[in-house]
Formats: C-alpha cells, structure tokens, sequence
C-alpha cells in the first residue's frame, strides 16, 4: 500500500508530458513510490553513461554495510562495485537503533558503527566519489528533533570521509506544495529534499528534490544448494517491485491515451464519486497519485483503462504471475525436499549447505556457519509452521 508520503516520490517518478520515452512495461518501484532500474536494462546506455555519470546511483543498502559488507549478505556481483563512482544508499528502517540505540528515551550514539560503515563502503565501493544517504522514512522516535535530519543520519552524513562528497536525501513536512498540485487534502503534505553538510556545521539544502537513476547492480552468480535458495528470493523480491508499479503504469497509460501523440481528448476523472474534468495533458496523473489510492486502481483490474489497454495490462500481469508462479513452484520443490519422510534429502541438502558457508567466499557472513543469517532464515522457511507457507 502506498502511503501519503510516497505520493512525493511518485510525483517525479510518473513521467510528465511532453512523453518523450515509450512506455516502460519493465518499470520497476518501491512501495514508497521510488524507481529503481535493474542494470541490465541500462546496458545499451553503459558505455556513454560510464560510471562517472553524476545523475546515476548504484543501490545498496544500509543494513549491508552496517554489518560488514560481507558477500553472504548480499546478492550483488561484488567485482562490479570495484568500478562504481556513485552510491545511493537506502537508509533502512532499523538503522538508527544500530547507530544510536534508545536508553531511557536518549539516543547513545555508536561511533565505532559509523567509522565501519564508512570503512565498509570505501572497501567495498574503492572508487567512490559521491555518497547520497536516502532516508525516504519518518523517524518517529526523534519526531521532535531539529530537522532537516535526524541525529543517526546527521551524525553518519557528517562522519563522511573528506574525498566522498556526501549528501543526504530526506523526507519532511512541506513548507508549501508544488505549484502544479491539484490536492486540497491538508493531509498529504510531504515532499523530498536533497541536503549536504557545509563545514561551519550546517546543513544546505541543494535541491528540492533529487531527479536521478536509481540502478540495481547486477546479482552475482547463483550456485549449489545455497544458491539456488538465495537465487529464488532474489527473483522474488524483483517481481514485487514490478508488481508495484502496475498501479502506476495504469495512470500513466490512461493519461497518454487522452492526449499523447497529439491526442487532446478531455476527461472525466474515472473513480466512482469524483467529478474532476481533465483538459491537459498531465492533470490527471498529479490528480490520481494526489487524490486517490493508487493500489486500489490496479485491485480494480483495469476496468478504468480502455478495451485495448486492459487487455495489454492483463497480458502484462499475467506474465509477472506465471514467473510469480515459477519462483513459488521452486520453493515449494525445495519446501517438500526438506521435510520429505525419513529425513535422507534433508541432511544432504544441509550437508551441501554447511560446505558452502564454511568454504566459498562468496557466502561468507562473518559467522560460524550454523550462527549465519542465511542459514537460520532458511531453516526457519523450510519449518512447516512458518506463517509464510
């Protein structure tokens, strides 16, 4: 579901007319609303892009490199960071507690955490030149404090080495909104801001908003029996970001049907209850993400989308449900290996996964091979009364 807050992301991830692009059937986002594009469909633009391109992100994650940066914690082809330049880092929810966790209300601020993370990332990203940290969330536990950041972000910006030019992607109230919005709810008043530290100690705001290409770096290779259990999450968590996009793509398609290609076919907004008219290209996407519930246009299998364009969207999903269906399929093998009667599948599935976390570096978690995370989470998904089954 998305919330009020992501309709700020949603905003300037819809494309707005003039449609200079085809329309992108592989577009991928967050349940905040955020694109994120898989590399491989960036590969024809790579060479001209190159690493340096100071409006394209490579993605990792915060809790990542919080934990040491080890290759078991993450599916990315580690080779390929030893070249990026621009890392966006996505904040997690759960990483303040590991900067500056609460006691008695009061943050205790970690310093030998901040000096590992940034240690891990140049480890990791050696040629890292540009670091934003993206905190797209609201901490309420230091809801009160003095923004633009909060103190774990604040502290973790700061700490940035002097070579990486650091900036820090935040949520907050908006002062005012935009000047195209159509809303009126004073609910939804959120927007994004872009800030870098200066070195008297404050904080710039350098844009009011953060226009950029936001790429997930290709995964490494899948192998052996932990392989092909991390290969099968990987898989999934991709698909559900196409499936989050289909509410998107529903308003952006009907949006160009009225009046792309030089189309000028006014509207009435198609949501049961609302009398909202559109002249011009554009008003009714700022309308639909502003004013309605995204998600609840995709539930309502297409019915607002004309007899050509919903037959496209059902073959569109269709098509992420048979690969749902084939990821869903493998796990179920894999379930029914695990607990077959007798027991002789599963110690040789477990013997094939204790000699990859105890040999292969690419699996290596810092722990012993029974304490690993990938371990334990896979345990606990082949236990019959996991609620996820």
């Amino acid at each position: 579901m998305f919330t009020q807050q992501s309709v700020c992301n949603l905003r300037v991830m819809l494309p707005q007319p003039p449609w200079t692009k085809s329309f992108n059937w592989n577009l991928h986002i967050t349940l905040d609303g955020e694109e994120r594009i898989p590399f491989h469909l960036l590969r024809i633009e790579a060479a001209k892009l190159f690493w340096a391109d100071p409006n394209t992100y490579y993605l990792v994650e915060s809790h990542w490199l919080l934990e040491g940066g080890y290759p078991g914690g993450t599916c990315y082809d580690l080779p390929f960071l030893a070249h990026v330049q621009n890392v966006e880092v996505e904040y997690q929810h759960g990483s303040d507690n590991r900067i500056g966790p609460l006691h008695d209300g009061i943050r205790d601020i970690r310093q030998d955490v901040v000096r590992n993370f940034w240690n891990t990332l140049k480890k990791r990203f050696p040629r890292v030149r540009r670091a934003v940290i993206n905190q797209n969330w609201e901490s309420l536990s230091d809801k009160d404090y003095n923004k633009p950041a909060f103190p774990c972000l604040k502290i973790l910006v700061e700490s940035c080495p002097l070579k990486i030019d650091v900036s820090a992607f935040v949520l907050e109230e908006a002062s005012s909104l935009p000047e195209n919005t159509t809303i009126t709810l004073p609910t939804n008043k959120w927007q994004r801001s872009l800030y870098r530290p200066t070195l008297d100690g404050e904080w710039r705001k350098v844009a009011p908003c953060f226009n950029r290409k936001t790429i997930l770096m290709p995964m490494k290779r899948f192998h052996g029996p932990v392989g092909e259990f991390e290969k099968l999450r990987y898989l999934r968590n991709r698909l559900a970001l196409q499936h989050f996009a289909l509410g998107p793509l529903v308003i952006e398609a009907l949006d160009r049907h009225h009046f792309d290609e030089g189309r000028q076919e006014p509207f009435l907004c198609p949501e049961s209850g609302c009398n909202a008219y559109f002249e011009k290209a554009g008003q009714w996407t700022m309308h639909a993400i502003e004013t309605h519930n995204v998600p609840s246009i995709k539930e309502k299998r297409f019915d607002i989308l004309p007899n050509k364009l919903r037959d496209a969207f059902e073959r569109h999903e269709s098509d992420l449900e048979r690969k749902r269906e084939e990821v869903a399929g493998e796990s179920r093998r894999m379930f029914n290996e695990w607990n077959e009667e007798g027991g002789e599948k599963r110690r040789d599935i477990e013997r094939g996964w204790m000699d990859q976390l105890e040999n292969e570096e690419a699996w290596d978690t810092g722990t012993e091979a029974r304490e690993s995370e990938l371990w334990k989470f896979f345990t606990m998904v082949m236990n019959p009364t996991w609620c996820g089954q």
